[in-house]
Parts: C-alpha cells; sequence; structure tokens
C-alpha cells in the first residue's frame, strides 16, 4: 500500500457514522496529564472550544472532557470532568457537537434575577 493510501486510509478511521446519519469527529488521546488531556484530530475535524468529548475508560465507563483550547497541530486541550485513571494514550476520543449539559429538576428554583 503506497503512503498516500494509507495516509487517507488512517484519516477515514477518524470519521464514523453515527446512528443518525451524521459524521463523528473521532480523536486520540495524545497525552493526559492529570485532568488535563491532549487529544488530536483530523484537520477538518477540531472541537469548538468548549464542546463536550467522550471517552471510553478500560472499565467501560464514559469520561466526559471538555475542550479549553486549541494547541496548533490539529490537537486540543480539554479538561477531565471526574477521575482520568483508567485512560491510556491512544484511547478514541468522540467530540458530541455540543457543550456540556447538566439536567434540572423540575422543582429546583428558578435564579433571582439581580436588579
Amino acid at each position: 500500500m503506497s503512503e498516500a493510501t494509507e495516509q487517507k486510509a488512517a484519516h477515514r478511521s477518524h470519521h464514523k457514522k453515527s446512528e443518525n446519519g451524521h459524521t463523528e469527529r473521532v480523536g486520540e488521546i495524545l497525552q493526559i496529564t492529570g485532568p488535563v488531556v491532549d487529544v488530536q484530530f483530523p484537520a477538518d475535524m477540531l472541537p469548538e472550544i468548549y464542546n463536550a468529548l467522550h471517552v471510553t475508560k478500560e472499565d467501560g465507563s464514559v469520561l466526559t472532557l471538555e475542550t479549553q483550547s486549541h494547541l496548533g497541530n490539529d490537537a486540543v486541550r480539554a479538561v477531565a470532568m471526574s477521575s482520568t485513571d483508567g485512560l491510556r494514550r491512544g484511547a478514541k476520543v468522540t467530540d458530541t457537537g455540543a457543550a456540556i449539559t447538566v439536567p434540572v429538576a423540575p422543582d429546583t428554583p428558578a435564579p433571582i434575577p439581580t436588579v
């Protein structure tokens, strides 16, 4: 296989279709430093700042990361929302395409307006 063919195959491996038919943005963990995780994505698939990223840990649980900055060289720096124990370099990371959301119970009081 030629180098160009290998590069195209590698690029396609980071583009997968979700259940709804949309192309998912899939990256790979480059580095883990405490709660900070650097992830590389294909050039045309970089997530927006504050997008939620999901990665499956070795125990099968899903960890949410929040994109904090674009580092250059098609990489982003993200912060983990819980422990990074069980993460490994090379793990696949999926961009959700949206910011982190928190469900609110119906009986939660509304914010008090500022006067």
